[in-house]
Order: structure tokens, then sequence, then C-alpha cells
């Protein structure tokens, strides 16, 4: 097993605390110019995020990180999951706006999702 380490990391946007891990990749889903950026505020609501691990109070903040970019995509999209609950009841509704608001399948995403966000290369921890 690989020796982790913890430390504080200075950032434009204050300082970080990471955990070392020798030769891991880490990959981000984020926005740009870099996937690394802070989450920009304007999609907080509130003063929240509403990523199953970000603070629900707002006071602390979190970036989401994988070893690869599929984990990435995969928790970043845990809100589109479906539910068979869900997807039972929407089921139950008639649609007879005749197409005038049209929605997306659920557990479906569209393509332009992608369009605001961006993933680089791996940071890669190099051996201490």
């Amino acid at each position: 097993m690989s020796e982790h380490t913890r430390e504080l990391t200075p950032t434009p946007r204050g300082p970080v605390c990471c955990v070392h891990v020798q030769g891991a990749a880490a990959y981000r889903v984020g926005y740009p110019p870099t996937s690394w950026e802070w989450t920009p505020w304007v999609y907080a609501t509130d003063g929240r995020f509403t990523g199953r691990w970000d603070d629900p109070a707002g006071v602390w903040r979190t970036q989401y990180v994988g070893a690869t970019r599929l984990a990435c995509c995969l928790e970043v999209l845990a809100y589109a999951r479906t539910s068979d609950e869900l997807s039972a009841a929407l089921d139950e509704i008639v649609d007879n706006d005749g197409g005038e608001w049209p929605t997306i399948a659920p557990g479906r995403v569209p393509r332009s999702w992608m369009a605001a966000r961006v993933t680089r290369d791996p940071v890669r921890l190099p051996a201490r």
C-alpha cells in the first residue's frame, strides 16, 4: 500500500489540504480555463453547491477527483442517475402539451452538458 502524506498547498484562491499518494494520477471534470479551477460561484444556489459531498452550510468546498476520467464523470453526474420510483411516477403523467415542453429521458444528460466543462491530462504525483 502506498504511503499517504497530507499538506496544505497554497493556491491563488487560498490553501488546499492535499493528500499525496506516490505515483497516483488524479483527474477532474471542471470549468475552463483549467479543470483544476474551483467551480465558479455562479453555479451555486444560495451560496451552496449541490454535490453530494459538498457542505450543506456552504462553509467549505469540495473538488471531486478520480483515478480515471470515467470515475470523475460518474461522480459529477450522480444526480442524473435513474430512480425506479421516479421513473414510474413520470410514466403516469399524461403528456398533452403537444411537445411544446420537451424533456430528456431520466438517466440521460444532453451532450451540451459537457460543452461548458473540461478535463485535462491528469496530475501525476511524483514519488517522494
